[in-house]
């Protein structure tokens, strides 16, 4: 290996009397490594240095000289044009940056300011631009697996000539992370793991630098370049500068913000899912699903230690990670690069910790037992504690990293209206269980091996948000007992090896299972469907409420697995054809095997006969909901479980020009869906009667191989690129273009034997199938951006964007014979667009600050998969215009502030600062309401029937009220003995203020649907055998439904204690 050859060169000149640069053996001599940072003093968003500068005149091996230096001075390091770093003694964990929001990757110095001579024109900058684009024009860039790790670059140079300083030793200490530095003193770190760390650089003659809190975020370049001082120095003294964090990165070529796990803990915010929903560019609608840029909210894909969560059959996201485990969360809500893939609106990544050479441990609980009338509002039964540690198992080869998370409550969804008596809602509970665990073994410089396990689980009962009608709103109020439960889990298991040939070229190979198990049903019964029979769907005399001897007549059960494996390799071009530019190329194929299983029985109260269950649409599993796998004769191979099969391959370049950065890719996917699809959608066995599809003997229905053709296999290539461009010292342009493809949701795909029984024999009314050539959606995303630095540590960016989206998936009905059926194909078409401003402060005067406001129009035919089921339903025409979605937000925004003090500071009484290592932290979050239809006045309460209203305009054209919300946390850390606690309180909803997030259509309020008032409601209430003004409260009763509001004020105490 090259460091090798150096060193034997380094060896035979020092013998002969000379260092390797030519000069007598005093002359200097570097060594530069990067070592993690664990010093629990360190900001989490600031970039704190710690400098140490030694220097020896006698002749000491390199190997031996750190530990041969006997004094040291310490001097401040040199940064033009910015304000001079000032010595800080013994600084508190928190430093620069406001949190709760996300935040830009840190980045240690600015280039420009240490490399006198390194600046071109801004004519050939802009020379170099053109040139970049067009090359990239032509080139590709896909990888199978999310990015997990960065690379750290820079150039160490002599202060004095400006020359590069060749041959230094690059190594992360107390890693076997290493690399040189080449002639012209670049050096580049690959495959680096996210996180924070020391970059050391030592060097004989000169000043030693220790760079303390270098930021590496996934996909990311880090660079620090360094100018080293050759002068003479007094040893003994070490001291800590710290210096700001840039708040502009060049080799972000898209929308890409981090938030780190210290910003979460910091923050009134819990979990990654809550981060990224204050994200710039982000809406989460009244269901809390979010939308990026005017998505729909299957468009995100969310990946945790390179791994996608995503459920394919379904496409939600069910895993949870602990707040104690994550080490940083990066969301990318515009274009993105060709190595991701299953998303057409972004990309969340979660990277969890990993074990490090000390063991460190963290234990916190928080509940809201406190709460009560003094913060007027009620406790809900909220507990929640977690724990991890990491550390080294025997040897610093092998580390551990693991947490659990608890969590129970007794209402899932606060909300304002309460039950009668003033209590909170019932039958909405929640108790969750998620857990992480990676084991590392890196026993060489040139091989690591990680593997990983994390699941998550929960329980939960639903007050009533499972519609099986179009209109069931509150109608369980009185029948807890019965209204649904929920069970799902996910496993996922990885394993993982790099191997190194060399610094500049590695490669992984990587293998996963992944696991998901969903199941819905009745709060008592559940899945034991015999209990179901004779129960039914009944309700009172008013149509308005279900009776007790309803139950939650529709069990469903899904269970997907997948196997996935892949392999890539990156190869580091320097300095490639002396063009003056790198070269990072990554290709590599990936491949997933899926079996799905489904199971849906519409009604199980009907009961079975010798068949089983009748109202059953099932794969993978029999009539009566027990796992099958099916047999050789083709009807029952229908019933099997569905086994579709993805590919991917890819090729991806990141061409670094001195103030240029050009990421290009291609991505190639490919689907088969495994299965048949009828010939004939129209006519599905080719027969004119009923009875000719009648079942042999009375009790089979006979379907065979000339029914049935197979599905078509898909396959895309989407090219993307993106390029980052330097206009001045403090401004940065990027532009990104990008082709996103996504397959529909694999459950659009498929249906069992027994729901085409339901089809085609018993006439079913709206019956719905699958179809297995769905073709993919596709995404066409414009992103430009521009970000400036107005002042030293204040920063504005502006990003416009523009999305336009066709093929994506809704529901239509089918003619056919001898039944119509309703079926899922590629009809809706979208377009958004809109602009992102973003606002950042680091800190100042203890404030911090960061705020971001987003306009956007998201317009298109159909808010989501099945937003055109009613129509069909109800046999109404669905005019295909585009209009506003249903999460049309106009206006969005979120603003996060940070005061905090630090050791020593605050108000000083006696002896002590009762104030120091305190802070304060707000997010403010809210935006203008989103879209609806207006119509007449109806009964939306009626149970009995559906319910029939009029639009009283066009789709979507009016707006819900604005809302906003002020969320807090107030904390102090102790520290004693080796370990810290952290006491917290946190409010949420801090001012009480009762934001709707739902409303009646005909009123556009929250409160009342105008139905009592109108002559049809007293035309109702004189035919109803009861009082008329009980039939008035109990209506007002249905009215009241707690879904229709937001949080009210909560309070939660917590404690953190960690060594």
């Amino acid at each position: 290996m090259r460091r090798e050859a150096m060193q034997r060169a380094f060896a035979e000149r020092r013998e002969a009397g000379h260092d390797p640069s030519g000069g007598a053996l005093h002359t200097p001599l570097i060594k530069l490594s990067i070592r993690e940072s664990r010093c629990p003093c360190i900001p989490a968003t600031g970039v704190f240095f710690r400098i140490s500068v030694e220097q020896r005149s006698d002749p000491v091996p390199w190997e031996r000289w750190p530990q041969a230096a006997d004094r040291s001075q310490t001097l401040p390091l040199r940064r033009v044009p910015r304000a001079a770093a000032t010595p800080a003694a013994n600084p508190s964990r928190r430093g620069n940056g406001a949190t709760g929001g996300s935040t830009e990757m840190d980045r240690g110095f600015d280039a420009r300011t240490l490399f006198p001579t390194g600046s071109l024109p801004m004519t050939s900058r802009f020379g170099s631009f053109l040139l970049a684009v067009a090359l990239a024009a032509g080139l590709a860039a896909p990888q199978a697996l999310a990015g997990v790790a960065g690379k750290v670059a820079g150039k160490v140079i002599d202060q004095d000539s400006g020359a590069g300083l060749a041959a230094a030793n690059v190594v992360l200490v107390g890693t076997l992370y290493g690399a040189s530095t080449d002639d012209n003193g670049n050096y580049y770190i690959l495959n680096v793991p996210a996180g924070s760390y020391d970059l050391r650089v030592d060097y004989i003659g000169f000043k030693s630098f220790v760079l303390r809190n270098v930021k590496v975020s996934p996909d990311l370049t880090t660079r620090v370049p360094l100018a080293l001082e050759a002068t003479a120095l007094e040893l003994g003294t070490e001291t800590i500068v710290i210096a700001e964090r840039e708040l502009i990165q060049p080799s972000i070529t898209n929308s890409y913000r981090v938030t780190s796990g210290e910003e979460i803990e910091d923050a009134p915010i819990r979990g990654y899912q809550q981060a990224v929903a204050i994200s710039a560019g982000v809406v989460s609608d009244d269901e809390g699903d979010m939308h990026f840029r005017g998505g729909r909210g299957n468009e995100i894909a969310f990946y945790v230690d390179g791994v996608l969560q995503n459920d394919l059959l379904s496409g939600n996201n069910n895993t949870d990670v602990s707040s104690g485990a994550i080490e940083e969360v990066s969301v990318q809500n515009g274009g993105f690069n060709a190595e991701y893939g299953y998303a057409m609106s972004g990309i969340v990544n979660v990277v969890t910790k990993s074990g490090r050479q000390d063991w460190t441990g963290r234990v916190e609980a928080v509940t809201d037992a406190a709460a009560g009338d003094w913060a007027n509002t009620l406790s809900f039964g909220y507990n929640l504690v977690n724990a991890s540690a990491g550390g080294p198992l025997g040897t610093d080869k092998l580390t551990l990293f693991g947490s659990v998370e608890y969590e129970n409550t007794d209402d899932k969804n606060p909300s304002p209206i309460t039950v009668s008596d003033g209590g909170i809602l019932g039958h909405n509970s929640l108790e969750s269980l998620n857990g992480t665990a990676k084991l590392t073994y890196k026993p060489s410089e040139s091989f690591s091996l990680q593997a990983s396990y994390l699941r998550s689980q929960r329980d939960q009962l639903d007050y009533t948000t499972v519609s099986r009608t179009l209109n069931e709103g509150d109608a369980w109020k009185y029948n807890l007992d019965h209204a649904p439960r929920i069970e799902d889990y996910t496993n996922n298991v990885g394993l993982k090896a790099t191997l190194f040939f060399g610094d500049a070229t590695f490669a992984e190979v990587r293998g996963s299972f992944f696991q998901t198990d969903y199941q819905r049903g009745d709060g008592l019964f559940f899945d034991d469907l015999v209990l179901y029979e004779g129960f039914g769907s009944e309700f009172d005399s008013t149509g308005l409420f279900y009776k007790s001897s309803t139950s939650f007549d529709d069990y469903l059960h899904r269970n997907s697995q997948k196997y996935e494996v892949g392999a890539s390799i990156v190869h580091q071009f320097t300095d490639i054809f002396t063009a003056g530019f790198d070269h990072e190329i990554k290709t590599g194929v990936e491949y997933q095997q899926h079996t799905l299983r489904s199971y849906r029985n519409a009604s199980p109260s009907k009961g079975q006969d010798a068949d089983g269950y009748k109202d059953v649409d099932a794969y993978g599993y029999d009539k009566n909901g027990k796992e099958y796998d099916g047999n050789d004769d083709f009807t029952e191979l229908l019933s099997a479980p569905k086994e579709p099969l993805l590919f991917a391959a890819y090729l991806q370049d990141k061409m670094e020009f001195e103030d240029l950065i050009v990421n290009a890719g291609i991505r190639f996917d490919y689907l088969d869906s495994k299965t048949n699809i009828f010939k004939n959608l129209s006519n599905e066995l080719q027969v004119d009667k009923t009875l000719d599809l009648a079942r042999a003997g009375g009790d089979t229905l006979q379907l065979d191989e000339e029914d049935f053709e197979p599905a078509a296999a898909s396959t895309q290539i989407s090219p993307r690129v993106g390029v980052s461009f330097p206009v001045s010292e403090r401004t940065n342009f990027h532009l990104n273009y990008g082709r996103f493809f996504q397959q529909p949701n694999l459950n659009d795909l498929y249906s069992g034997l027994a729901w085409y029984d339901i089809l085609l024999v018993q006439s079913a009314f709206a019956a719905q199938v699958g179809n297995p050539n769905l073709e993919a959606q596709r995404t066409t995303a414009y992103e430009v951006g521009l970000k400036h630095e107005i002042s030293d540590g204040m920063m504005v960016d502006a990003t416009a964007f523009y999305r336009d989206t066709e093929g994506l998936i809704n529901l239509a009905s089918q003619d056919g014979k001898p039944s119509g059926f309703i079926a899922p194909f590629n009809l809706d078409v979208g377009t958004n667009k809109g602009v992102d401003l973003v606002f950042e402060m680091l800190r100042r005067n203890k404030l911090s600050a960061r705020a971001s406001y987003t306009l956007s129009f998201a317009q298109g035919t159909g808010s989501s998969d099945n937003s055109t089921f009613n129509n069909v339903w109800l046999d109404f025409e669905t005019a295909k215009t585009t209009k506003a979605l249903d999460f049309d937000q106009r206006h969005t925004f979120n603003v996060a502030l940070d005061l905090r003090n630090r050791d020593g500071e605050g108000p000083r009484l006696l002896d002590m600062h009762p104030l120091e290592n305190a802070g304060l932290n707000f997010i403010i979050q809210g935006g203008s309401g989103l879209a609806y239809t207006a119509t007449d006045i109806h009964n939306a309460m009626d149970l009995g029937s559906v319910p029939r209203f009029e639009p009283v305009e066009g789709i979507n054209q009016s707006y819900r009220p604005w809302n906003a919300r002020v969320d807090m946390k107030a904390n102090r850390e102790f520290s004693t003995a080796g370990a810290n606690a952290n006491l917290y309180v946190e409010v949420l909803n801090l001012f009480n203020r009762a934001n709707a997030v739902d409303i009646y259509t005909a009123t556009g309020t929250a409160t009342d649907d105008g139905y009592l008032g109108s002559a049809a409601a007293e035309a109702l209430v004189s035919t109803l055998e009861m009082d008329p003004d009980l039939y008035r409260a109990q209506y007002s009763d249905r009215l009241s439904n707690p879904f229709f509001w937001d949080i009210p004020r909560l309070v939660r105490v917590g404690l953190v204690l960690s060594f």
